[in-house]
Parts: structure tokens; C-alpha cells; sequence
């Protein structure tokens, strides 16, 4: 698949990512740009693994069939919190370089 030649936040790159028809695994990838990039570096830089999970609860999170799953208890809450660290040094890095970020599911 070849990226059309266009401004990596312009409508044009948002409607070619909208309108991608190959399998990518969970569907198609999503983007953010580096404004929205540089926006979640802030948010996330303000969360700690506790405040992260805080209130969640599992069973909900089975009931909505939420990735990746299965949702059996505050154990997996914490596997998921302890990534917070590395998507907090990456997205801070990316917004530090204005960069923009693809994401997607495989």
C-alpha cells in the first residue's frame, strides 16, 4: 500500500485513513496528528498506573467486549497499567519531535 503525497494533517491524509479497505488485524490504522499527539503526551504525563485503573471495573470492560481481554479481574487491570510508562516516553518523545502517530491492532 503506497501513502498518497499529501500533508501528513490534511484532509486528504485523514480521508485516505478513513477509507482504507485492507485488513490491518482490528481494523483500519488511526492517526494523530502532532497537535493531538503533543494533547495525549500532556494528559497521559499527568497519569500514574493507579489513576489509571482507578474505578475501572473489569466485568464492565468484559460486558463491552474490550480489547484485548478477558477482563477476569484487578490482575489484568495492573498488566495493562504497567505499559503506562513506555506509551508515556513515547508519545512524550513524538510531541517533543512534532511528530504525528499511526496506531493499529494486529
Amino acid at each position: 500500500m503506497e501513502l498518497p503525497d499529501v500533508e501528513p494533517d490534511s484532509e486528504e491524509m485523514f480521508d485516505f485513513l478513513e477509507n482504507l479497505d485492507d485488513d490491518w488485524g482490528y481494523g483500519p490504522p488511526s492517526y494523530l496528528t502532532p497537535v493531538q499527539v503533543a494533547t495525549a503526551a500532556s494528559r497521559l504525563a499527568a497519569l500514574t498506573e493507579d489513576s489509571l485503573i482507578r474505578g475501572v471495573d473489569p466485568q464492565e470492560l468484559k460486558r463491552a467486549d474490550i480489547y484485548p481481554g478477558p477482563w477476569e479481574g484487578p490482575s489484568e487491570l495492573t498488566w495493562v497499567a504497567h505499559y503506562l510508562p513506555g506509551v508515556q516516553t513515547f508519545f512524550a518523545a513524538a510531541a517533543r519531535d512534532g511528530a504525528a502517530v499511526i496506531c493499529w491492532l494486529d
